[in-house]
C-alpha cells in the first residue's frame, strides 16, 4: 500500500522515524514525487491488515510532525 505526504506539510525526519518506528511491523520504500514523499508500506505479518498498518503509520508521521513544528 502507498500512502503519500505532502512535502509542505510533513516532515522529512517525521517519515524516518516512522519508518524507522514501524521496521519490525513492516517493509517500506520511500521514494519521491513531485511535491510528495511516497511510502510503500507491506506488513511483515501476512494476517495483518495493511490498511491499519498504513494507518497508524500515517498518524506516527502526523504526530511526529506535530511535535517537531510545536518545538520550531
Amino acid at each position: 500500500m502507498k500512502v503519500r505526504f505532502h512535502k509542505t506539510l510533513y516532515l522529512k525526519t517525521a517519515i524516518d522515524e516512522a519508518i524507522v518506528a514501524f521496521e519490525d511491523a513492516a517493509d517500506m520504500t520511500r521514494s519521491s514525487e513531485t511535491g510528495h514523499t511516497v511510502v510503500d508500506i507491506r506488513p511483515r505479518d501476512p494476517h495483518e491488515d495493511a490498511d491499519e498498518v498504513a494507518g497508524e503509520f500515517m498518524n506516527y508521521v502526523l504526530g511526529g510532525t506535530i511535535a517537531k513544528r510545536g518545538n520550531q
